[in-house]
């Protein structure tokens, strides 16, 4: 049970590109109308209708535009929930089943229209069924082989060596909050990364040894400006990160992912191959 959970909370690669968006939206919509229109389940083969090939192939054009409502307008909804920086594996699944839900409402009021059933819960708890019937295999087959699949490609791909080693850089980092008053000073041998949090940024660093948080009233773009050392970079649009502190990176140009201890920071695809050959640069000297 724990190694499933575990699993669950594992980062999961986020879908970024509106290509693949479109893609899974045309093979969805394609597979369900063909689907049933060969298999005919749940009855459907002694249903009779003058335009009963039409009808069936409607059922993927609703899939398509709840994948569409999906993809398009839940996302700019609910931001907070589709973070690329906090998507997991589990995060993917509970979307499938929201979209599976969301499909069953769809279906039984298409099937309103046409007059193959009645608009109540006892209609829509059948359509959930037989949309689960339908959809949940292939769906969880599809996101766990995929998080297998791209999960063990990110090992291969970049794998330097898991050994620590000493920051070379002991200069002194000091921030200044939005108001120009607030400051924090830190030892780049010290800082971690910078992650944007709301309208604040919140700095992760080492104090005598022990993992600190600080919060600063600023956009991370107001920070970045701040920074002149060579090896503290932007690598996502939510994370600067402390290059000679990276201990290894997995991923590959799908997603790159930096280890700083127990923690992995994101790479967006624009940052990735220049933030990866600069910390090889970094981290050659360490296994020569």
């Amino acid at each position: 049970m724990a190694s499933w959970i575990q699993y669950l909370r594992a980062p999961y690669p986020y879908r970024e590109s509106p290509t693949h968006g479109r893609r899974v939206i045309i093979f969805a919509s394609l597979f369900v109308g063909i689907f049933l229109l060969i298999f005919q389940p749940f009855g459907l083969a002694n249903w009779n209708h003058p335009l009963k090939a039409w009808a069936l192939l409607g059922y993927g054009v609703v899939t398509g535009l709840v994948l569409v409502l999906e993809v398009y307008t839940l996302r700019w909804i609910f931001p907070r929930w589709y973070s690329d920086v906090q998507w997991t594996l589990g995060k993917e699944i509970i979307t499938q089943l929201i979209i599976i839900l969301l499909i069953a409402g769809g279906n039984l009021y298409y099937s309103t229209l046409i007059g193959v059933a009645n608009l109540n819960w006892p209609g829509f708890f059948r359509f959930l069924g037989m949309t689960l019937a339908v959809g949940i295999f292939p769906s969880v087959l599809l996101t766990t082989s995929n998080f297998f699949i791209r999960t063990r490609k990110h090992e291969q791909a970049v794998n330097f060596p898991q050994e620590s080693h000493p920051p070379v850089s002991t200069a002194a980092i000091t921030l200044t909050a939005e108001n120009g008053k607030d400051t924090l000073t830190v030892s780049q041998s010290a800082l971690r990364y910078i992650v944007a949090a709301d309208n604040y940024a919140e700095v992760v660093w080492d104090d005598e040894g022990q993992k600190t948080k600080s919060l600063l009233r600023s956009p991370l773009s107001r920070l970045e400006e701040q920074l002149t050392q060579p090896n503290v970079a932007r690598v996502h649009r939510s994370y600067i990160a402390n290059l000679e502190r990276v201990e290894h990176i997995t991923g590959n140009a799908q997603g790159y992912r930096l280890h700083i201890l127990e923690e992995e920071i994101p790479v967006s695809r624009s940052y990735g191959p220049s933030i990866v050959s600069q910390v090889k640069d970094l981290l050659q000297p360490m296994n020569q």
